[in-house]
């Protein structure tokens, strides 16, 4: 499963025209991303769950699974439901067995058929796919015990003793036995659903991934993850059904199919369609699909949409 219910308040006024997973990444809806890597481990069908602007995120995940030749499910929430409550409404879906959960708000490289490897090998009921903790930053940890089990999520107070805090990267190796932990309605994953699990001592463990990560929470950090992706700090081999490969490389930049650059770009992602006619220019840019600049108009830092100018 694919969570994408989440308002991303944070990227606003973007995600006023768009749900953040369908953001586009390269020219491709950041759902994308998960769905090949989900393919690409051996996934045959994927439910996505949808709140905000939820026709426009449904048709961005459809679009995506039939170009990868994936099953969909589509769960829509017209009340917000929780991680655990989104989670438990399509407990029929993914009752066959284990399953991978993944937030569809975050741009990772992660190699899911190591992480299930790893679950399988200590016999886990969840597994959390974690990276060490950056310096400074204000995400709240993942206490694990030098054995590699998960003593405390995102708990407050002191660390429990002999345990090192991790980032949770937003990738989950679930068994269906949290299913039936999940109350219906709204629920926390973490409380509701891991809570209990720990408080069994029921295996729940760690599983270190170095691959790219960013959450792309902020316009900041939004245009470094295109910015990333066009320069080759995200790898892009697991990515390779997603047809990237149609765009060209000019001046430093990534310029999607149809795109006409007359002005000046610099170290910039130009969008499918999008243009920059002559006296315009975009530098450390983003232009999203069928974007047009004003002649003269200079945009740097910045992102810019149909109508709209977002500075990062």
């Amino acid at each position: 499963m694919i969570f994408c219910a989440g308002l991303g308040t944070r990227l606003r006024p973007l995600t006023e025209l768009l749900p953040k997973p369908a953001c586009p990444v390269l020219d491709r809806p950041l759902v994308w991303y998960d769905l090949a890597l989900l393919a690409g481990a051996g996934v045959a069908e994927v439910a996505v769950n949808t709140h905000q602007l939820p026709e426009r995120m449904a048709e961005a995940a459809r679009e995506g699974a039939r170009l990868l030749g994936l099953g969909l499910e589509i769960s829509r929430e017209p009340e917000l439901l929780g991680t655990g409550g989104g989670l438990r409404r399509v407990a029929p879906f993914l009752r066959g067995g284990t399953f991978f959960l993944l937030n569809g708000d975050i741009l990772f490289d992660v190699d899911l058929e190591a992480a299930l490897r790893a679950h399988r090998a200590a016999g886990a009921a969840a597994t959390m796919v974690v990276r060490p903790m950056p310096r400074d930053a204000g995400y709240r940890p993942v206490h694990v015990r030098p054995d590699g089990r998960v003593a405390r999520i995102a708990g407050e107070g002191p660390p429990p003793s002999g345990t090192s805090p991790w980032l949770f990267t937003g990738v989950h190796v679930l068994e269906p036995e949290i299913l039936s932990l999940l109350p219906d309605g709204p629920s926390g994953l973490h409380e509701q659903g891991y809570g209990p699990l720990l408080g069994a001592g029921r295996p729940v463990i760690a599983h270190e991934d170095r691959g790219f990560w960013d959450d792309l929470g902020t316009p900041r950090r939004y245009l470094d993850a295109n910015l990333a992706a066009a320069s080759g700090e995200l790898p892009l081999r697991r990515f390779g059904a997603l047809g990237l490969d149609g765009a060209r490389r000019e001046k430093g930049s990534w310029v999607g199919v149809g795109a006409r650059v007359e002005g000046r770009i610099e170290r910039s992602v130009v969008g499918r369609a999008a243009r920059v006619p002559a006296g315009a220019s975009a530098i450390r840019s983003l232009l999203w699909p069928e974007t047009e600049l004003s002649p003269g108009e200079a945009l740097e830092g910045a992102i810019a949409a149909p109508g709209l100018r977002v500075p990062a």
